[in-house]
């Protein structure tokens, strides 16, 4: 696989920018740690479940990763591919903002339970989108410019979500009635992850030789990862580490 020239991954550095603003602005209308539990107690559920939801999140986004990331080494098309994938949580936020917003759904007795249904399928849908992603970055980034790559694009995330989170927070303090004003956020969240998903077209790719290879073939070479990779190890028990601070938040 070729590098990109200077001005390619530059362009593309400024477009995963953009692209990571608007997926964090989105995201601070739907924070696992604070949005999703908060909404899920005002809409009656039990306390568990409302407090249980950010731990589940971790377990759910974990469950497709394995086949997602197996399948992604077959993909030609990454740039569509991660287009494709980003359309289930684009469905999915589109149906939470309407649901939420302008049915009688959302202020029945089991309300709680037809979140608690998308809430599953968003998380789910980021186990899908997130190996697909991450291979669509491999391809479009020169390996010597990474860190700078993901410093700034996070970065950019970050600044996003602050700004959203600013904007919920008026949202939140309107006259709109509850649970409305959720809904409203929900279709922020779509609009924005629109937005985000529509950058990726814009990127410049590597060219690549395609070796496809068979899902035996991936669980053979992940077990000997597994099995032989000290320093992979070391990253697994950070990201263990990691992820059990999540239901503490």
């Amino acid at each position: 696989m070729n590098d990109l020239n200077l001005k390619d991954h530059n362009q593309n550095q400024t477009y995963n920018n953009i692209h990571e603003f608007f997926w964090g602005f989105g995201s601070a209308f739907h924070t696992v740690y604070a949005v999703v539990p908060l909404f899920l107690k005002k809409l009656g559920a039990p306390e568990a479940i409302a407090m249980s939801s950010t731990g589940l999140f971790s377990v759910l986004v974990a469950i497709p990763m394995l086949v997602t990331a197996a399948l992604s080494r077959n993909i030609v098309n990454l740039k569509k591919a991660v287009i494709s994938v980003h359309c289930l949580i684009l469905t999915i936020s589109f149906f939470l903002g309407y649901t939420f917003t302008f049915t009688h759904l959302g202020t029945s007795p089991g309300a709680w339970k037809v979140y608690f249904f998308f809430f599953v399928l968003y998380s789910l849908s980021v186990g899908i989108i997130v190996p697909i992603w991450a291979d669509f970055l491999d391809k479009t980034t020169n390996k010597s410019l990474r860190g700078k790559f993901f410093g700034l694009g996070f970065a950019f995330n970050s600044m996003g979500g602050f700004v959203g989170g600013t904007v919920l927070k008026f949202l939140l303090k309107t006259n709109i009635s509850f649970p409305r004003n959720f809904g409203y956020g929900f279709f922020i969240l779509f609009i924005s992850l629109l937005f985000g998903t529509a950058i990726f077209y814009f990127y410049k790719e590597k060219k690549r030789t395609h070796n496809k290879k068979s899902y035996n073939q991936f669980m053979v070479e992940t077990k000997l990862i597994i099995n032989s990779h000290p320093n992979f190890h070391r990253y697994l028990f950070s990201r263990i580490f990691y992820c059990a601070t999540l239901p503490a938040m």
